[in-house]
């Protein structure tokens, strides 16, 4: 084959056939996120006072570490400017990690499981492939760039209805999330193994967050030379600077050449670092079943009680202005965060529905261990394990115990993290509450978290290809805990958002007649789970 770049647009026909539905759910997610915050600032910011108690809570330093600079005064603030403020950042952080995930996906895991060689054993370029990967994010980006700016501006929210402020907006989201996918690119040209890449490329992604996170507090001006900060130092809203978007496209640029030049040095399946070579003789703990698994899903586990902790630290940081901010907030606001049948303070109305979002991220993790068990089923790596005298008891039980604790430490974390931001940011000499206070009312969402699980153990039992089911669940309890609180759904809709049965500590009474249902019903279904899993067949694909 004389060309290199033969065959490119087939292989994107492929890609998009292949991915059209993973690439429209990428796209309506980012609207989602992004352009639907338009209208939650609207609500949140339609006073004087409010804007300037949501300006006040924003700066707030452990608010700028986590959400970047404001370029405005208290005076001088807009919902423009707090949206542009508090998304940029967020949403680019959000493409990058898709990007990221999905670039290394089809570039070095397929030609780690063989694709690629397969690909071009058909009369197609050697760039064929990587090509098509390009255009496509290319593409994408472009579209989420334009729909996103079309969809804020419809929303004709005060001083966001000009549409090339939107625009740019959205060009820094598109820009990011371009640049991160191209950089996930390089990484697979040096790495030889899909999880190395995208190791790499998370590692600094969250090296430039967590250096700007210092910069941003001390200079701002010192995250020009940091790409990532390129996403909000545009000031959308604010200045309206496309230069930091016309430096990441150019340094996309750049980076996709290198890409290339990388790409035609090696053979394929090759990488310039070589895998590190392993013990020659495994460890007391890799020889057993737990240690195994624990190995196998150490990242999953290190980055969620790290984001526990850091989600708990920014929630905290918040604790100090709740209470302004809920006076002058608008009526929605206050309903929100209400705890129905009860005239509680606003910290406390605070407290119940922070811990009651940390008990559906935990129950989230908790999904995503167990269900670690269907996954390696699907992929036929489940055989060899069943072949020696491991029975699938030993298996499934081995999975669960392991996402238990998991969830355990995570739901700690977040409660312990929070406790301690809250104090350290009081403003008088007492902490609102003590810790056992917070640390207790968030373990009394773990049956909750059983009772999910629960159902995933179901699925794994009668219906495994049907599992992933379990999400749009976690997905139903997440809306309906701020849903059911403005629209007033029947009885029975909100009976079956496991988490709303939950005691509001430390606003209600504890109700253990309730608690103790939700536990036994998670433990039966676990337990049906474990009988089905041990009758029936293994499945693949």
């Amino acid at each position: 084959m004389n060309s290199p770049l033969a065959g490119t647009l087939a292989m994107l026909r492929g890609l998009v056939r292949r991915d059209w539905i993973l690439l429209v759910a990428w796209l309506l997610g980012v609207l989602a996120f992004a352009a639907s915050g338009a209208g939650k600032f609207d609500l949140a910011m339609h006073t004087p006072s409010a804007r300037e108690t949501m300006f006040a809570l924003f700066r707030n330093p452990a608010m700028v570490g986590l959400f970047g600079p404001s370029r405005t005064t208290a005076s001088t603030t807009t919902i423009a400017t707090m949206f542009g403020q508090t998304m940029s950042l967020l949403t680019s952080l959000t493409c990058a990690i898709i990007s990221i995930v999905y670039v290394t996906d089809r570039t070095r895991k397929d030609e780690e499981e063989g694709v690629t060689e397969l690909l071009l054993a058909l009369p197609v370029g050697r760039f064929a492939q990587t090509t098509a990967v390009v255009i496509e994010q290319c593409a994408l980006q472009l579209l989420i760039t334009g729909t996103l700016a079309l969809s804020i501006q419809l929303q004709n929210v005060p001083t966001m209805t000009v549409f090339a402020d939107n625009l740019l907006f959205a060009a820094t989201i598109g820009a990011q999330g371009l640049l991160w996918g191209i950089v996930s690119l390089v990484f697979a040209q040096v790495f030889s193994t899909a999880g190395s890449a995208r190791g790499a490329s998370f590692a600094l992604l969250g090296g430039l967050y967590v250096i700007r996170m210092v910069t941003d507090t001390v200079h701002v001006d010192a995250g020009w030379f940091n790409p990532l900060s390129w996403s909000y130092l545009s000031w959308a809203y604010a200045d309206d600077d496309w230069l930091p978007v016309a430096m990441t496209v150019l340094l996309s640029s750049l980076l996709l050449a290198i890409a290339y030049l990388l790409e035609t040095n090696r053979d394929v399946s090759a990488g310039y670092l070589a895998p590190r070579a392993g013990r020659a003789h495994a460890s007391r703990l890799l020889r057993t079943l737990p240690g195994i698994v624990l190995r196998e899903r150490r990242g999953l586990l290190i980055g969620s009680l790290a984001g526990m902790c850091v989600a708990g630290v920014m929630y905290g940081s918040m604790f100090g202005q709740m209470t302004a901010f809920l006076h002058t907030g608008s009526g929605i606001m206050k309903r929100l965060l209400a705890i129905p049948g009860y005239a509680a303070s606003a910290t406390s109305q605070y407290l119940v529905t922070i811990l009651s979002l940390g008990g559906v991220a935990t129950a989230c993790l908790g999904t995503a261990l167990f269900s670690s068990l269907v996954r390696q089923e699907r992929r036929n790596r489940l055989e060899l394990l069943l072949a020696t005298h491991l029975s699938r008891s030993t298996l499934y039980l081995t999975h669960l115990l392991i996402a238990l604790a998991a969830t355990a430490a995570a739901q700690l974390c977040f409660s312990f993290a929070l406790w301690c931001t809250m104090w350290l940011s009081r403003t008088g000499d007492d902490s609102p509450f003590s810790c056992g206070t917070v640390i207790r009312s968030g373990l009394v969402y773990m049956p909750a978290v059983w009772f999910t699980m629960g159902l995933l153990a179901l699925f794994m039992g009668l219906a495994p290809r049907l599992a992933g089911l379990v999400w749009a669940y976690l997905g139903f309890d997440f809306l309906m805990g701020y849903v059911a609180k403005v629209i007033d759904f029947p009885d029975w809709v909100n009976d079956l958002n496991v988490f709303h049965d939950t005691p509001a500590l430390p606003v209600e009474a504890m109700r253990w007649s309730e608690v103790s249902t939700v536990t036994a019903v998670a433990l039966v279904l676990l337990l049906i789970g474990l009988i089905r899993y041990r009758e029936r067949d293994l499945i693949s694909g």
